[in-house]
């Protein structure tokens, strides 16, 4: 288990329209995580994402390189990839706009086995002035197992009552 660390990801990418491409784009991801010990016992862990394509026709790209949130490694509390802008049919388009944040305080209850506490918010947008956050809370339970950490996390999204409780699995590393 990781008590003290960070981590920043700067990814750029981007086609030009022709032989390999029906579009032309450019998009940069910067993710981030931290974790800083709360004591010998508890961690504080806080993580954000912030996502941005440029192109002139978002329909010609294919839906997995259009921006959606949602699910266990985005806004728990959520289906995965289920937030973002739709389309005239209000069925899930994507957009070129991504933020993402998350605070989470877990405590060792026994070796090797924790439990936590978290709040994900944010959204998927064409535009960062349509930016309307919808959050998810929970608590998990995090087993540090010789082959990594797993966490199961039970979450429910405060920003619609009506969603039923989430359950999200997570096998990896901590950082």
């Amino acid at each position: 288990i990781v008590d003290h660390g960070h981590r920043i990801d700067l990814t750029l990418s981007g086609a030009l329209d022709g032989a390999l491409s029906t579009a032309s784009f450019f998009s940069v991801s910067l993710t981030s995580k931290l974790i800083r010990s709360l004591g010998s016992r508890a961690r504080f862990i806080a993580r954000a994402e912030g996502d941005h394509i440029v192109t002139d026709d978002l329909g010609l790209l294919p839906p997995t390189r259009r921006l959606v949130a949602g699910g266990a490694q985005s806004i728990r509390g959520f289906v995965f990839e289920s937030i973002g802008p739709g389309d005239d049919a209000d069925l899930l388009f994507g957009g070129t706009s991504m933020l993402v944040g998350s605070l989470e305080v877990d405590y060792e209850v026994v070796r090797s086995w924790r439990l936590a506490t978290f709040a994900d918010a944010g959204d998927a947008m064409n535009s960062v002035s349509d930016f309307d956050a919808e959050v998810g809370v929970g608590v998990g339970v995090r087993w540090a197992s010789p082959l990594g950490l797993l966490r199961l996390d039970f979450a429910s999204p405060l920003s619609n009552p009506a969603e039923s409780l989430r359950v999200h699995f997570v096998f990896g590393p901590d950082l």
